[in-house]
C-alpha cells in the first residue's frame, strides 16, 4: 500500500490519490476507505462490493474498445472528490456501515466474469484508484484468464499510484468534470 509514516507521530501520508491525506491516529482519509490505526494503513473496504451488474461495453462509455461486449462492472464505496452533482452520491459520500454491500474475493469476480461471458472487468460507480489493492488482485487474476481491465475515473491519482496503474488497466475512461480550476475546487472539491 502507498503510505509514507512520519518519523515524529503516528500520522500517515497517503499516496494513493492527489490529495496525499495526511491521517491522524485512529482517522480516515477523505475517501473514507483508509484509516490510521496505530501507525499502520488499513483498507477498511477491501473486498467490500456496492454495485455490480454486467453491462454493454458502451455504456462505460468505450466506443472502440472490445465493442458489442459486456463487462463486468463493480464498485466500491467512497470517492477521493466531493462532486455536488455526482450520480452516485449515495455509494461515493452517504454510504454508512449498514449500506448494502457484499465482500468479494478476487476469484469469484473473476469466475462471474467468465460465467456471465464477458470479455472484461469495469471499474466504476465509484472512484477506482481509492481501491487500487484490491483492484490490482483481481485485475492481475483476472489477466491471466484473458480478460481486458477499464477504469472509469476521475482521474485524480496520484503520480506514484499512475504508474503502477498502467500496469493493469487495458483502457480509461477519464470523467473530466470541467474545465476550470474553480469549478474543481467550488463544486468537486478537489485541485
Amino acid at each position: 500500500m502507498r503510505y509514507r509514516k512520519s518519523s515524529k507521530n503516528n500520522k500517515l501520508r497517503c499516496e494513493i490519490c492527489s490529495n496525499y491525506c495526511k491521517i491522524n491516529e485512529g482517522k480516515f482519509g477523505i475517501c473514507k476507505q483508509f484509516k490510521n490505526v496505530n501507525g499502520e494503513m488499513i483498507d477498511i473496504g477491501y473486498g467490500v462490493i456496492s454495485a455490480v451488474n454486467v453491462d454493454p461495453i458502451e455504456k462505460k462509455p468505450l466506443a472502440r474498445f472490445l465493442p458489442g461486449t459486456v463487462t463486468y462492472s463493480l464498485g466500491g464505496f467512497g470517492c477521493n472528490m466531493g462532486c455536488l452533482h455526482c450520480q452516485n452520491y449515495s455509494i461515493s459520500h452517504e454510504y454508512t456501515e449498514f449500506s448494502p454491500s457484499i465482500k468479494m474475493l478476487p476469484e469469484t469476480i473473476v469466475e462471474n466474469a467468465i460465467d456471465y461471458n464477458c470479455k472484461s472487468i469495469s471499474w466504476t460507480y465509484n472512484e477506482p484508484t481509492i481501491h487500487l489493492p484490491f483492484n490490482k488482485n483481481v485485475s492481475l487474476l483476472a489477466r491471466e484468464k484473458n480478460l481486458k481491465i477499464i477504469y472509469v475515473s476521475n482521474g485524480y491519482m496520484s503520480a506514484e499510484s499512475i504508474e503502477e496503474i498502467l500496469t493493469f488497466v487495458d483502457a480509461f475512461n477519464i470523467d473530466l468534470k470541467a474545465i476550470t480550476q474553480e469549478f474543481y475546487k467550488k463544486v468537486c472539491k478537489a485541485d
